[in-house]
């Protein structure tokens, strides 16, 4: 199961703040599959990042299974990467 609620992401750029994300809502189901589509530069690599834990949200929550990604520390987050979910 993949919940992400309310998630915002922002990167720092010479010209200030861009926001890539704005109060992402996604719901995925156990045995679920999706496919992310869009332009380049709508979000989905960062998406992707934040719900693989290679990134942390600015807001919002992420919960993978029983486990909160935004609640986790950076060594919390590689061991999970390392051990429950797999990167192609």
């Amino acid at each position: 199961m993949l919940q992400v609620q309310g998630v915002f992401k922002s990167y720092g750029t010479p010209q200030g703040p861009l926001t890539v994300l704005a109060g992402v809502d996604l719901y995925l189901g156990a045995r679920s599959s999706l496919a992310l589509m869009g332009e380049s530069g709508s979000g989905k690599s960062t998406l992707l990042h934040l719900v693989a834990g290679l990134d942390q949200v600015d807001r919002g929550s992420i919960q993978v299974g029983d486990q909160r990604l935004d609640q986790m520390s950076e060594a919390q987050l590689a061991h999970w990467r390392r051990t429950e979910i797999g990167l192609v």
